[in-house]
C-alpha cells in the first residue's frame, strides 16, 4: 500500500478515500493485504502464459504454412520428381545416402 496525500490511499493499484480505507475493519483489512501478494504473482504468472501461448501460435502458423506446401508452391523436390531422375535420398543410421533406382 502507498499513501498518496493525505485524502487518497492507493491499495493494490485501486485509489480510495482514505476514510474509507480507515473505517473498513480491521479483519478485512488485513485479508486485502494477505491477498494483494497472490494476486501480484497471478498476475506475473498470466503475462508469462500470455507470452507463451502467443509463442505457440507463432509455430502454429509456421506448422500451418508447412502443410499448405506442396511441390508446386514448394522449393523442395516432390518424391515423384525424385523418382523421375533416378534417385533417391534416404537417412540410415544417422547417414544421408543416395542411390541410384535400378541399380
Amino acid at each position: 500500500m502507498s499513501v498518496d496525500g493525505l485524502s487518497e490511499i492507493e491499495i493494490g493499484g485501486i485509489r480510495l478515500p482514505r476514510t474509507d480505507w480507515e473505517v473498513t475493519p480491521a479483519s478485512m483489512q488485513g485479508l486485502v493485504e494477505t491477498l494483494l501478494p497472490t494476486l501480484a504473482q497471478q498476475q506475473e504468472q498470466l503475462g508469462h502464459f500470455t507470452e507463451e501461448v502467443e509463442a505457440m501460435g507463432d509455430g502454429m502458423s509456421d506448422l500451418e504454412e508447412r502443410v499448405r506446401q506442396s511441390s508446386q508452391n514448394s522449393s523442395l523436390p516432390h518424391l515423384a520428381k525424385a523418382l523421375a531422375r533416378g534417385s533417391v535420398s534416404s537417412r540410415r543410421g544417422g547417414k544421408t545416402t543416395r542411390r541410384s533406382i535400378g541399380s
